[in-house]
């Protein structure tokens, strides 16, 4: 059983590692896409101050149109740098890796097929290395022994404990809350459309009273605002990941009342948490296509030149 632990250790840490990677570059990501949204919203507001200060109209165009250029450049560079690195692949990758190899630790402690034989080390061993097989360009988190162990289980792994470490935590503590949290997401940015849409109108309906000239260049930025936060939602895929998550932690609940009116056996404790990892494991491939659909982030015009 020794070395049984011992290599569960070595694999539980290859998770740890592969999970810190993930949550790096997802890090990364979120902030270049932020900065899109900021930077394209600045680029647009610039532009039109400089197009209608005429009083100040050396200040404007040295200022407000160098400023609306150089924001509008580096909304662009981190737009094209997502897709240049091919950080969002990396991510995508990295987290399958981490939550293949946190599936099989669980399949090895708790001794289900097909690490239910004399041959469990084998392939438990050769499972962690195919997980990995694509991961060469992926560069790795460094992370210490404390932390490669944080959370290692153990072997043999109870089905009591495997509900609660494995099951229970995953519904209460990841895909509820990670679906909750992805609503709210969606929810106060769409506040946010709502509210500049009403000022377009607002804006709109103003012009027809002959200040078109002024307010036609900002209803402009408020289209470039709502289309940079539409876009911002479209690329987090926040919608498909609040309804996939709940989905889960309900199939994983289906899953644990089944176990509750069944007999106990050996033969349904294996059946429970091959299901259980099934489940989890569709997602995440579920979750894998989607995000590694192609799209690029849009970057509005800039409405410098509109007056």
């Amino acid at each position: 059983m020794k070395k049984d632990n011992e290599l569960l250790k070595y694999v539980w840490g290859l998770y740890r590692v592969y999970a810190a990677t993930s949550r790096k570059l997802k890090s990364q990501i979120s902030t270049n896409r932020f900065w899109i949204i900021i930077l394209t919203i600045m680029a647009a507001v610039f532009g039109v101050l400089c197009s209608q200060l005429p009083d100040w109209k050396i200040f404007s165009l040295s200022v407000f149109g160098i400023a609306s250029t150089i924001s509008f450049g580096l909304a662009t560079y981190f737009s094209k740098e997502i897709i240049k690195s091919a950080r969002e692949k990396k991510h995508v990758i990295a987290r399958s890796a981490a939550e293949a190899l946190k599936s099989v630790s669980y399949l090895f402690a708790t001794g289900t097929a097909p690490y239910d034989n004399g041959n469990a080390h084998d392939l438990f061993l050769e499972k962690s290395k195919n997980i990995r097989r694509n991961t060469d360009d992926i560069l790795l988190k460094s992370l210490t022994d404390e932390d490669k162990e944080k959370g290692l289980i153990q072997k043999p792994m109870s089905i009591e404990t495997y509900i609660d470490e494995r099951v229970a935590e995953q519904i209460r503590n990841f895909y509820y809350p990670s679906s909750q949290n992805n609503v709210r997401i969606i929810n106060k940015w769409n506040r946010i459309i709502i509210i500049c849409s009403i000022a377009g109108i607002i804006l709109a309906s103003i012009g027809t009273f002959g200040f078109s000239g002024i307010t036609a260049a900002w209803v402009a930025v408020i289209g470039t605002i709502t289309t940079a936060i539409t876009s911002f939602l479209f690329a987090g895929r926040f919608s498909y990941l609040s309804l996939s998550y709940q989905k889960t932690a309900q199939l994983l609940e289906d899953h644990l009342a089944k176990w509750n009116i069944s007999d106990g056996s050996d033969e349904a404790k294996s059946d429970f948490i091959t299901s259980c990892e099934n489940t989890i494991s569709i997602e995440n491939k579920a979750w894998m296509a989607e995000l590694s659909k192609k799209s690029k982030a849009i970057i509005p015009n800039s409405p410098t030149n509109e007056r």
